[in-house]
Parts: C-alpha cells; structure tokens; sequence
C-alpha cells in the first residue's frame, strides 16, 4: 500500500476517473511482446485476434458516437510527453478505422520528433512542413500506403521554426482541403505538456484524444487535458488509457 501511495504513476483507472471530469474513450491493452521504436508493425493488423487488437477495435466504437454529425471527422491525438505511446495509438487506430471502409489519412504533425514515417518504410524528405512553407502541393505530399483506404502525410523535414509554421493559416487551408477527400483525418502532434505546437491543431479538431499510458504518465497529466479544455473552451476533449494490463 506504502508503495503504491508514494509511487508518482498512474496504474488504475479509478485515478484517472477521479482527477478528472473528462470521458474515458477507451482503454488499450498493453501488448505482450515488445515492440520495435519504429512501429513497424502496425499490430492491430498483424495481431487481429490479440487482447490489444480487440481493444483498439473496441477505442474504434466509441469514437463513432463522438462528433456523430459530422461527415469528415478530424480527429487530433496529443500527450503530456514522449513516450506515452500517442503516434503508437494514432498508427494502429487509423489502421483499424481504415478496415471499416473509411477513407483515412494520417498525419505526422510532430515537426520536432518525426518518427511516423518509419512505420511505412518512407522517407522524410516531403510532407507537411513544405507545405506550410510553399515548397509543395497537398497532392505531392500525400502518400498512399501499403494499406487499404489508408494515406499518409508525413512531417517533412525538421523546420527550425515548428511553433510559428502551425500557427500559420496554411494548416486551416489544408485541413479544409482534407475534409472533402477523406472521412477520417488523423493527425498526431507534439506533447502539449512540453511545446505549444499542438494548440492550433487542437482547437480546429472534432475529436482530441489525450494519451495517458499506465506506468509511464504521473498522475499531475491527467490535469493537461482539463487544463487545456478550460483555457481554449474545448468541448471535444477525452482520454485513452494506453498500455493497460492487469
């Protein structure tokens, strides 16, 4: 109990519930083997009939009753810090979103840590940074992907100015252009808890998705979410609970 009480993370769910007044959209199952940095094996395809898959379809569901009037959902996942598994949740939830025949895109939108790209196998060298920038078109930065129904867009090189080129008008420009193509556009960004360059993105999503990881996330994250939703007027916001196990 000694343990527990002074132990700075998370490891239940009733925490979490009792920090915050924020929806629980689902909790994914910690995977049981390990897995590669890189992603590259998008495991709720190449596990369909594990706990983790079956609990990222079950994350699927419940998003489908969250901004339901809308046609084209942009949907916007964010973390404290790194290492909460937020491009791991985005990967693998785009990738059952596309089973269902939605058309999805996924966005790297972290110009500070680009890493999504790898999970692919493409390189970094065109995506959404030249497109803030007026280097390229949103068609040359599209990639289609070894996967039904599921695009691409990657970050692009390291801007040195990350912060400023997401606050620009290109990204409401592109998002709007996005919306008519696809059902579903999911975009993962940078911590929030650490770099601003998030809030853009946040404030023009239907649906933001805050990871909290077991073991990993201390218990003051749970307060990020809040906070963000009482400083922007958020109504859009809840949690997924990642890497659970009992």
């Amino acid at each position: 109990v000694l343990i527990r009480v002074l132990n700075p993370y998370i490891y239940d769910k009733e925490s979490v519930e009792a920090a915050t007044t924020l929806p629980i959209v689902g909790i994914i199952r910690k995977f049981p083997d390990k897995i590669d940095e890189d992603n590259s094996q998008i495991l709720a395809l190449s596990k369909p009939r594990s706990l983790f898959a079956e609990s990222v379809r079950a994350v699927r569901t419940n998003l489908s009753f969250l901004a339901a009037e809308k046609q084209s959902k942009v949907i916007c996942i964010t973390s404290e810090v790194a290492g909460e598994g937020k491009s791991f949740v985005a990967l693998n939830l785009s990738s059952t979103l596309a089973l269902i025949d939605k058309r999805v895109l996924l966005i790297g939108a972290d110009l500070r840590r680009p890493k999504l790209h790898k999970a692919f196998g493409f390189t970094n060298n065109k995506g959404l940074s030249n497109y803030l920038v007026n280097q390229s078109t949103i068609d040359e930065i599209i990639q289609p992907t070894q996967h039904k129904n599921l695009d691409f867009i990657g970050s692009g090189p390291i801007p040195p100015n990350p912060a400023e080129l997401l606050h620009q008008d290109g990204i409401a420009r592109l998002l709007k252009e996005l919306r008519t193509r696809y059902e579903i556009i999911m975009i993962d960004t940078a911590p929030v808890g650490l770099v601003s360059d998030s809030i853009p993105l946040i404030c023009q999503s239907d649906i933001n998705l805050f990871v909290v990881r077991y073991g990993k996330s201390r218990h003051g994250a749970v307060a990020v979410p809040q906070g963000l939703v009482n400083e922007y007027h958020l109504s859009n916001m809840a949690l997924v609970l990642n890497a659970f196990e009992e």
